[in-house]
């Protein structure tokens, strides 16, 4: 239960099946290093502290430094550690003069030049200077789910009962940073996110130079980030997706005699704002639906089989799935990657209707997510492991085993090479190791290191070095490491 939470969490692409036998292990060598920073060798990023961890690492928009998101936690780690402090350092490519940036935030990425800091209880939204010459500049008072856009930072401040405004940060690192409303009366968003760009079914979407909300009595509104004109997209609506371009949407009609707070259903439309169309689809849940635009087609959860229906996004017309298969994704205007459970087995397809479905893989129980032209599957090599087998398909045929034994916490690399831990502790630490899946080279990086150090390689910081933190297990090298493996 342990790992398939974890993942479904990183992924959101689950599929069943049994589990499979342990597989024998390779025996790692060690890791030769290109000299980096004068040292041909790990180079030491950051010191920590014993019961410091590194979460994330960004780089600094227009300097040669980066910024080292740290937690503490109360007692060991886990998969979601009680974290009892969080901290910003920055510090140079090097290691150089390590600053302390921000205390109790937590990053949540730049905007242009601006870089930007959450209150570790979500409340409130700052600027952060990267040098740490300046204390941290408070942008909002209450949230910190602002939309990225052209005009400027977006967001819905609440009032209170669940209705806010709508306001606008048109220069977020001005000396004086002043916040405009653009709207009043507006619902404030109830899954809160960091960051642009999100497809979840909150009342706002934000892009270019406009922004999509909903009222408390169910029109949806387009504003204008420019001049505040407001036009009308929807009426009687109780949520709304807006595609990646604002043009079109999909609203739920607010049905009273059906509404229920945990899900409320009611028949979903798709209004294109060019051609001036409402077309109803089906009755569901649309906070239920993730990223329903996808390459001309509309995907919306169906309740009533529990699973996923695609429509025409010009004529609303409905396509049937084969029988037995569920969406992973959509590749194309006629092609669909599949899946389907068989025989205690799950099998990848590929359907260019109306051919019947084409198998690429079969695989036991795990998780399959896109990757490049294709997808990878991690297969369970144990029942209650978190280890398992890494495999890779292409849509275009073909199959490539790329690992038999890694950790689901993983990451591929820039240059193809998997990162990841073996032998997991109570503590999430392990022997962390880099595998080239062309040549099968296996490499130790280090014996103890962090279990997430792969996601610290989110933004290939240093072009091609490995990132990672390890703890020397009662040594004095609890530490923050970058380097060039051969």
């Amino acid at each position: 239960m342990r790992a398939r939470l974890a993942w479904a969490l990183l992924t959101a692409l689950g599929c069943g099946g049994s589990g499979s036998a342990v597989v024998p292990d390779v025996t790692a060598t060690e890791p030769e290093y290109n000299a980096r920073c004068g040292v041909e060798g790990p180079v030491l990023l950051l010191d920590l502290e014993a019961n410091e961890h590194p979460f994330r690492v960004d780089p600094v928009p227009g300097e040669d430094r980066v910024l080292v998101g740290l937690f503490e936690a109360a007692g060991s780690l886990g998969l979601f550690p009680d974290r009892t402090r969080e901290a910003i350092v920055s510090v140079g490519p090097c290691g150089e003069s390590p600053t302390l940036v921000a205390e109790d935030m937590a990053l949540v990425g730049a905007y242009e030049e601006v870089q930007l800091a959450c209150a570790s209880d979500g409340d409130a939204l700052y600027r952060v200077d990267p040098t740490g010459e300046s204390e941290p500049v408070l942008l909002l008072a209450g949230t910190c789910a602002v939309r990225r856009t052209d005009a400027g930072l977006v967001a819905v401040l609440s009032g209170g009962g669940g209705v806010g405004r709508l306001v606008i940060m048109r220069e977020p690192g001005a000396a004086a940073v002043v916040v405009e409303t653009l709207l009043d009366n507006v619902v404030v968003p109830t899954n809160v996110f960091f960051g642009g760009g999100d497809y979840r079914s909150t009342p706002l979407w934000a892009s270019g130079g406009e922004a999509i909300t909903l009222t408390p009595d169910g029109l949806v509104l387009a504003v204008d980030l420019q001049d505040s004109a407001v036009s009308v997209l929807a009426e009687g609506a109780a949520s709304f997706l807006a595609a990646a371009d604002g043009r079109r949407i999909v609203w739920q009609v607010d049905d009273v005699e059906q509404h229920d707070e945990e899900a409320p259903a009611g028949v979903i439309v798709l209004h294109d704002r060019d051609a001036g169309t409402d077309l109803p689809l089906l009755k569901s849940h649309l906070p239920w639906t993730t990223s329903p635009f996808r390459h001309g087609w509309v995907v919306l959860r169906d309740n009533s089989v529990l699973g996923q229906r695609l429509f025409d996004g010009d004529t609303g017309e409905s396509l049937g799935l084969p029988e037995g298969t569920a969406l992973r994704a959509v590749l194309g205007d006629a092609q669909f990657w599949l899946a389907r459970d068989t025989d205690g087995r799950t099998e990848e397809l590929l359907w260019e209707p109306p051919s019947e479905p084409r198998l690429i893989i079969d695989h036991a129980e795990g998780f399959a997510e896109k990757s490049g032209d294709g997808f990878k599957v991690f297969a369970y090599n144990a029942a209650d492991g978190l280890e398992g087998t890494l495999s890779y398909g292409s849509f275009d045929g073909g199959v490539e085993r790329w690992s038999d034994r890694v950790n689901f916490h993983h990451r591929v690399l820039a240059d193809g090479r998997i990162l990841g831990i073996v032998d997991e502790d109570s503590n999430q630490h392990g022997a962390l190791r880099l595998e080239d899946p062309g040549t099968g080279a296996l490499v130790m990086v280090d014996p103890h290191g962090y279990l997430h150090s792969p996601s610290l390689n989110a933004n290939d910081l240093f072009a091609g070095d490995v990132v990672y933190s390890v703890d020397g297990d009662g040594e004095s090298r609890h530490g923050l490491y970058r380097a060039s493996i051969r």
